[in-house]
């Protein structure tokens, strides 16, 4: 698992570094993972505090994921922006588009009634 965690923030934490053009809060799917992306991008460390449990466990717990966010603080996206959602039950995907990383998919489920960010293919 020790390849996992770094694996993750790399791709994870760089994609929604400069989510600072997403907005909402609103109550569509969409506007809850456009939401969350914007929390994650601007907040240290706020990935782990909307992970889902197995992603968690992934990066370490708690302590360890926001230790790694605050010693490995990654570059800004630029002209960052989210494609698309895809909503099926409760899993999503979001298709996001940063520079300098390109296009990638984010991944979330809902846990409790909210949306987190998930390891891809949770369910």
């Amino acid at each position: 698992m020790d390849h996992f965690r770094p694996l993750t923030l790399m791709l994870v934490v760089p994609v929604l570094a400069l989510a600072l053009s997403a907005c909402g809060g609103g109550s569509s799917d969409k506007d809850q993972i456009t939401h969350i992306s914007t929390i994650v991008g601007t907040t240290p460390g706020a990935l782990c505090d909307h992970a889902s449990p197995r992603l968690l466990a992934g990066l370490g717990g708690v302590k360890e994921c926001h230790n790694d966010a605050i010693n490995n603080p990654q570059p800004p996206l630029r002209d960052f922006r989210v494609n698309s959602v895809t909503v099926t039950g409760n899993s999503a995907s979001a298709s996001v588009t940063g520079q300098p990383g390109g296009t990638t998919t984010e991944h979330f489920v809902k846990v409790n009634g909210s949306w987190v960010f998930s390891a891809p293919g949770e369910k």
